[in-house]
């Protein structure tokens, strides 16, 4: 019966071990794929079903929407409910629960969302860009605006060391440009100017005189998380093991051109930021249900392991125990028979059928634990890396490529295309 038992909450262990409402990486492989192919509304179609209505999947599912070729977001459409639930939660977002941690590069700040996530601060600039762009893409210029004034608000915070969050030349192209898109060329132009300040632009002065002819193109489907260290205590320390990748061949990365007519510039480092600024404040984030999920991970494979030699000593217990009662229980009985002729073949027979019963258990036990090990080891690698639970918005992609040339961009449709007195604005997407 403790044997049955023991089984009973293994099972239920190990069923426990692969749940949750937490999305996991491989759980995003379908939508990913299907963004490879360049199928957008399939992409969508196939977006995990978890956190419907919590920031991560809100600002990845607005995306999708944003670029996605059969136009769900449109000057006709209505507003989708993942769009008007990430609005809300970027008005929000700046009321809540903000942590501060002061470490060797300064003081930092962090903003907590309602379900308990600290969005990076690229994340924050993303999530404010896509919600400007959508609303240009409705045309609701006004409203793009704000969004665009929002984020240069986040340009001026900076640390006790006077560094700036989320200030960075990649940014403040993308800034320039939803500035362009919104009129507001005079905006663009600073932006530019700080981009060029930062060795990420070259010219920002000649749009005082010309206007904003831009293609800009978004490449690729996301950097993804992988950690290929052995060494769990190495895991456990902190996030350093966990390297973002690419899966856009080398020979398929774009190149700037000479000059400025082409800029390239890629979303690696925000990832690698983020993970510099998690190891700030590791202790809170294990509390978190976001990343507390990544630091279990050995604690349930050294548990399954526990629970296994448990029930499997059981069991070789119970295989000795029940041979022993064999052959004491019916030497006992032959001694009280009387019985005095063939009693040593009697014994002999009582410790054979003991031994039998005994050792058939035993192997049992042990054939439990070699499968049981076997399936534990295989997964060991799996339940080890600390990746696979590991919380950030996916999708941002890879390359944002700028040809200040529309002449020499591709003919590939544009998911928006915006004219206004600043100038022409194409935005595409390539897997």
């Amino acid at each position: 019966m403790k044997q049955l038992g023991l089984f009973f909450i293994l099972g239920l262990f190990l069923v426990g071990c692969t749940t949750g409402q937490i999305i996991e990486k491989k759980e995003y492989a379908p939508a990913i794929e299907a963004l490879k192919t360049d199928n957008r509304k399939l992409a969508l179609n196939r977006f995990p079903n978890k956190e419907e209505s919590h920031f991560i999947p809100l600002l990845e599912k607005v995306y999708l929407q944003l670029i996605d070729d059969v136009d769900v977001i449109s000057k006709a459409s209505k507003e989708t409910p993942e769009f008007t639930q990430l609005l809300r939660e970027s008005r929000e977002i700046e009321r809540n629960e903000k942590l501060s941690v002061s470490n060797e590069i300064g003081q930092l700040f962090f903003i907590k969302t309602d379900e308990g996530y600290y969005p990076a601060n690229h994340e924050i600039f993303w999530m404010h860009y896509l919600l400007g762009l959508t609303f240009v893409k409705r045309n609701q210029i006004a409203s793009a605006r704000v969004e665009a004034k929002r984020i240069s608000e986040l340009f001026t915070r900076v640390d006790m060391s006077g560094k700036p969050f989320y200030d960075n030349a990649g940014t403040r192209i993308l800034s320039a440009s939803l500035w362009a898109m919104c009129g507001e060329k005079e905006n663009a132009i600073v932006d530019l100017r700080k981009a060029e300040a930062m060795g990420g632009f070259v010219g920002a002065n000649q749009y005082e005189t010309k206007p904003l002819n831009w293609n800009l193109l978004f490449k690729g489907t996301g950097f993804n998380p992988d950690s290929n260290s052995s060494s769990f205590s190495d895991k456990i320390s902190g996030f350093k093991t966990i390297q973002f990748s690419s899966d856009i061949p080398l020979k398929d990365v774009p190149v700037s051109k000479a000059g400025s007519s082409r800029i390239v510039f890629s979303s690696k480092p925000w990832h690698s930021e983020n993970l510099v600024r998690n190891e700030s404040f590791k202790e809170t984030i294990q509390k978190s249900k976001y990343m507390s999920r990544m630091f279990k991970s050995e604690l349930e494979y050294q548990s399954l392991n526990l629970i296994t030699s448990v029930a499997t000593g059981v069991v070789l217990a119970t295989g000795i125990t029940v041979g022993v009662a064999i052959v004491g229980g019916g030497i006992y009985l032959l001694a009280q028979s009387g019985a005095s002729g063939g009693a040593t073949e009697g014994i002999a027979q009582i410790m054979g059928i003991g031994l039998i019963a005994g050792t058939e258990i035993y192997s049992s036990g042990m054939r439990f634990y070699d499968s049981t090990q076997l399936k534990i080891q295989s997964e060991r690698k799996e339940f080890q890396d600390v990746s696979r639970f590991y919380r950030y918005v996916r999708f941002v992609p890879d390359y944002f490529v700028l040809d200040a040339d529309l002449s020499s961009t591709t003919k590939k449709p544009a998911f928006l295309q915006n004219e206004s007195s600043s100038g022409r604005i194409r935005l595409q997407f390539e897997p």
